[in-house]
């Protein structure tokens, strides 16, 4: 046991206090988020579902395991501080304050998000060099050096109280690591997660997704086939903070791990009619090993003939290339229209879950569904999805 003082107060108030931490969400998601929570983290409560996330308390451990596990989250702020303050000077002083050597290290960069709502302090800017040079001031003044670790913080003002948050997990969570490829107006990996969940993806059932463009979907479904975490193949901002410990962490990871030399009942199919989709999509797929599940096909989704044949009925996953992928609203239409006619042709019994752009198209599908609406990149999608009968 440590009897380094710093590292007792580090313990007492960072590693083993419980906490109130955030979960960011999208929009339209903080409901499956708080699912995902709860199963992943049971021991502290239900969590609260607020708009544009989920609070819930736990400790150090518990904020890294949601950031290694949780599929639908963008982010998982900690909770530092929250005080009232009515001046600057006022602002300034509870900063300094802070015991800021407990999260961050004092070469650190700082970014700083700021909002505010009915607060006296109101210019965002100002709030931001004010914690800057505060957070300085505590340190005396240190100049962090140039291409150093950077650390965001989130300081939201309602009401002349203000909260301090610390972003644990540095880049977005729906960046998995795994895809270096690019496509255009790709869904994002925590929509895609989300959707499987609506979905009931089983990883026992075949996931078929005909038009896949960068293989969101199909990495997705790969992932959780082969029992991979989602934050597996990436790093994360908590692994630059002072009570960060490698060797907790890798313990974390192994509880974790995947289990070696599993036997895989069902297959992934990713196919698109793009052939150099399919090659950077395979070379991500070799390079992660996800090739004992995941199989890439260069076809047309509207080829004559059922891609679906030999393979026992599962789930289709549709992201088509509407909006900015399509010259016109009419192309648009009239690719939803052919999409309904072959799965009509060809994909009966099979699961379906479609993005579909607007409301007024859902209307046309003619079999049993549900729809949740949700934002991608700050436009308003619809999931659908059901059954084709």
């Amino acid at each position: 046991m440590s009897t380094d003082p710093f590292q007792k107060r580090l313990k007492r108030h960072v590693v083993g206090r419980l906490r109130e931490y955030f979960e960011v969400t999208s929009p339209g998601l903080e409901g499956l988020c708080r699912k995902e929570l709860r199963s992943i983290l049971p021991k502290y409560g239900n969590p609260e579902s607020t708009a544009g996330g989920v609070l819930f308390k736990g400790r150090l451990d518990d904020c890294m395991q949601a950031n290694l596990q949780l599929r639908t989250a963008n982010r998982i702020l900690m909770r530092v501080a929250t005080f009232k303050a009515l001046s600057f000077a006022q602002l300034q002083n509870k900063i300094v304050k802070l015991p800021w050597e407990l999260f961050i290290f004092p070469d650190t960069e700082l970014k700083i998000q700021t909002t505010t709502h009915h607060c006296r302090l109101h210019h965002t800017g100002a709030i931001a060099e004010r914690f800057v040079n505060g957070i300085r001031s505590h340190f005396g003044r240190p100049t962090p050096p140039a291409g150093g670790t950077v650390q965001q913080l989130f300081i939201r003002g309602v009401d002349d109280r203000f909260t301090v948050s610390l972003d644990s997990s540095g880049t977005l969570l729906y960046r998995r690591g795994l895809k270096s490829h690019a496509a255009r107006a790709p869904l994002r990996e925590t929509a895609a997660a989300a959707a499987l969940i609506l979905a009931r993806y089983k990883s026992s059932e075949t996931l078929l997704d005909p038009m896949c463009g960068s293989g969101t979907f199909a990495l997705e479904g790969a992932m959780q086939m082969m029992g991979i975490p989602p934050g597996w193949y990436r790093e994360f901002a908590f692994s630059h903070w002072p009570a960060f410990k490698s060797e907790r962490w890798h313990y974390l990871r192994q509880q974790s791990a995947p289990p070696p030399g599993s036997h895989y009942r069902a297959r992934v199919i990713a196919a698109d009619a793009d052939s150099e989709a399919c090659v950077a999509l395979g070379k991500c797929i070799s390079r992660f090993d996800l090739t004992p599940v995941v199989t890439v096909i260069n076809k047309d989704f509207f080829e004559p003939g059922s891609r679906s044949a030999g393979q026992p009925p599962g789930l289709l996953v549709l992201n088509p290339p509407y909006g900015r992928r399509l010259a016109s609203a009419v192309e648009s239409d009239r690719l939803f229209a052919q999409i309904i006619k072959k799965l009509q042709a060809d994909y009966r019994h099979w699961k379906f879950c479609l993005v579909v752009p607007r409301r007024q198209l859902i209307r046309s599908i003619p079999f049993k569904f549900k729809v949740r609406r949700f934002f991608h990149g700050g436009l308003k999608i619809y999931m659908t999805y059901g059954r084709v009968d």
